[in-house]
C-alpha cells in the first residue's frame, strides 16, 4: 500500500503524539480528520489500535 500523503500523514503523526501524551480525545479528533477512503490504511489502523489499547473506547 502507498504511504499516506499530507494532510492525512500529518493527522496520523499528530494522533500518535497525542496518544503519547495520553490526550485521547485529541488523538480521536486527528484520526477523524483523515479522509474516509484512507481510514483502512495500515498506519491509520495501527494508530487507532494504539489509541484504543492505551485509552479504552471512544
Amino acid at each position: 500500500m502507498k504511504p499516506l500523503q499530507p494532510p492525512d500523514s500529518l493527522h496520523v503523526q499528530a494522533a500518535q503524539g497525542w496518544c503519547e501524551l495520553h490526550a485521547f480525545a485529541e488523538a480521536d479528533t486527528e484520526l477523524d480528520k483523515i479522509d474516509a477512503s484512507l481510514r483502512a490504511h495500515p498506519k491509520v489502523i495501527e494508530v487507532r489500535w494504539q489509541r484504543l489499547r492505551q485509552g479504552g473506547r471512544k
